[in-house]
């Protein structure tokens, strides 16, 4: 567990991290491609600084200067080839999400993975595989072996920050953004996830101590002066209310504490109508006000009701109205009042106004071991070396990390699938209505106009569930769905990005519309389903297909994300020889992939299903 003064210097710590990431990457114009001017542009970054006397690391991570200017500062290519494994990553990240930019946490997370390699690993938080001290020399046998499946590759080892190239690139390009990750620069197993909320320190209006301000009772009154009373009758005649701090839900007065009434400031209102005020036109300021009717005629059901008086009274804060008869059943009368904070007795002002405290949604971010025996040829690993331009090392890691990223992903999106359906955060759209309500449609208009309303409004249940707006929305689809989605008519504003899909190992980017994105994911990861029924409909079965949707918020805030991770220890394995993968090599790493233990941002999460998909896409009868 984390202390309060822990959990503001490591929030501080990453929130720095992801400061500087996003300088880095606005600065150095990842976002235009890759570049051939990058090492003069990182230059002339470091040089402006030390012109203008800035840390260079308010602009550029200190995990990649590290990198560049204390690990490999005798390597005259580490810089070219570390700002070219970034480039690398984040062109493979969009070229799997339709363009969008990878997040700055997500790059913050890699430098610091990769800057760990070097300098941050011993053999004991590796259970002895790897040691950042050794991590550049290597005996004799493994000089030869890497130098017998590529000339000159042994090179590597001491001259190209190849392990660091692997992680940044790999970790990058394999990403989703389903998963909001925590730069890890100490390498610890448990990081804090701390969301800052506005909480009411005092009863006031219609919030109660501890509510959140941007909860259920955002719309509620707490900080606006102005207030709302019902006032009481016995006769329909005479009304009558007393100021309080406080209301209940049909804005009648409870507790005790006074609420004192800026004077000329009230006015009275019948069936939701102004009446009146008690606004005075002299210039010294009343001890007592008066109600004057400010309309003409105030008529309800025909009949005309005149205010006939109506009193202030600032000691007893007591309101009292009249009217000329009794007013018919069901008529309310509100008098609105403006509270008066600078009101006085015995030299002590009377109201407080009302505050707020900082209170913390915390929890903590675990990471897990991971080991296993992967067993590759030397075939595949030399073209994946020789594409990357490392050594086979690192690209047996390339491999790993892909594939890793991958399973995780698959079983966070098979958690979040089973929560939403233990939430009964579920609904039904069927696409046999179409849009004229017919039992039929012949055009993909009439098919997006059954399937985005229903997306929108599984959009606002997350929102309602979880009083929290997200920056937008993640759509998972697969099999046909992912295919009609994909060619929807240009009328329905869905963006197809032009990627294929349909390969097992990957999640790929369909289209977007708005700020939602939608996306493929294998039908062999059974995390959205897709399957074929048959109902009997007057002694005739019919087969129909149905298929699922995984909708989920997407936030530019960790805390806030639906999944959180960081990486303590990267993937590493110790050296390898020629016999370890006959055997199969063993790697580890200590990573944390969960989802967010704060329920408020996990729940924002839907199941959709999408029944009687079109025939021309299910090759039923």
């Amino acid at each position: 567990m984390f202390n309060r003064d822990q959990l503001k210097e490591c929030s501080k710590q990453i929130a720095a991290s992801v400061h500087v990431a996003q300088n880095f990457m606005n600065h150095m114009k990842f976002k235009d491609g890759r570049s051939e001017d990058a090492v003069k542009q990182y230059d002339s970054i470091v040089a402006a600084c030390r012109e203008n006397g800035t840390d260079v690391n308010y602009i550029i991570p200190k995990a990649v200067t590290d990198l560049v200017d204390v690990h490999f500062k005798d390597s005259p290519n580490a810089k070219a080839q570390i700002l070219d494994a970034v480039s690398r990553g984040i062109e493979f990240y969009r070229n799997k999400h339709g363009g969008s930019m990878p997040a700055a946490g997500l790059v913050a997370s890699a430098f610091e993975a990769a800057n760990l390699i070097y300098g941050g690993l011993t053999s004991a938080n590796t259970d002895g595989f790897y040691d950042s001290a050794q991590a550049k020399t290597t005996d004799p046998e493994i000089i030869s072996f890497y130098d017998s499946v590529s000339s000159g590759s042994s090179s590597h080892i001491a001259d190209v920050p190849a392990l660091a190239m692997v992680t940044i690139t790999m970790m990058i390009a394999n990403a989703s953004p389903l998963v909001a990750y925590l730069p890890n620069p100490n390498g610890t197993n448990t990081l804090p996830l701390v969301y800052v909320r506005q909480v009411a320190a005092v009863d006031y209006g219609q919030t109660r101590q501890g509510d959140y301000l941007d909860g259920a009772k955002a719309a509620a009154q707490f900080f606006d002066s102005v207030h709302k009373f019902r006032m009481a009758t016995t006769d329909a005649k005479t009304f009558t209310t007393i100021a309080r701090s406080m209301v209940d839900v049909g804005h009648s007065p409870i507790g005790s504490q006074r609420l004192p009434c800026v004077i000329g400031a009230s006015r009275l209102y019948v069936g939701g109508i102004y009446v009146g005020s008690d606004e005075y036109i002299t210039g010294k300021t009343p001890k007592n006000s008066n109600f004057i009717q400010r309309i003409d005629s105030l008529v309800i059901n025909g009949q005309e009701y005149k205010l006939i008086s109506g009193n202030h009274n600032t000691d007893t804060d007591t309101f009292t109205v009249v009217f000329d008869k009794a007013l018919p059943a069901g008529v309310d009368v509100y008098v609105q009042v403006v509270a008066d904070y600078q009101r006085k007795e015995n030299g002590e002002t009377v109201l407080k106004a009302p505050s707020s405290d900082v209170d913390l949604d915390y929890t903590s971010v675990h990471a897990y071991p991971i080991r296993a025996i992967y067993v590759a040829t030397i075939e595949a690993l030399t073209q994946l070396a020789n594409e990357l331009g490392v050594d086979i090392r690192s690209a047996f890691i390339a491999i790993v990390v892909a594939k890793l990223m991958l399973e995780q992903n698959t079983r966070l999106l098979k958690e979040l699938m089973e929560r939403a359906v233990g939430m009964n955060f579920t609904r039904i759209v069927d696409l046999t209505r179409g849009s004229d309500m017919t039992s039929a449609f012949n055009s993909t208009s009439q098919i997006g106009a059954e399937i985005f309303p229903a997306v929108e409004d599984s959009k606002r249940r997350i929102i309602e569930n979880t009083t929290h707006k997200p920056d937008g929305f993640d759509v998972f689809c697969t099999g046909s769905l992912s295919t009609l989605m994909k060619i929807l008519a240009d009328d329905t504003h869905f963006v197809p990005t032009g990627l294929t899909f349909g390969l097992p190992s990957e999640i790929v980017r369909i289209g977007s519309k708005g700020t939602d994105n939608y996306y493929y994911v294998p039908e062999s990861a059974e995390i959205v389903k897709e399957l074929d029924i048959v109902e009997e409909v007057n002694g005739v079965d019919i087969q129909s297909r149905i298929s699922e949707m995984l909708i989920i918020g997407r936030n530019s805030q960790a805390a806030k994300s639906v999944c959180v991770g960081h990486v303590a220890v990267p993937v590493i394995t110790s050296d390898v020889r020629s016999k370890d993968f006959e055997q199969g090599v063993t790697y580890m790493s200590r990573q944390a992939a969960q989802v967010n233990d704060l329920p408020r941002y996990a729940n924002q999460i839907f199941k959709l299903v999408v029944q009687n998909l079109p025939k021309s896409l299910t090759n039923l009868g």
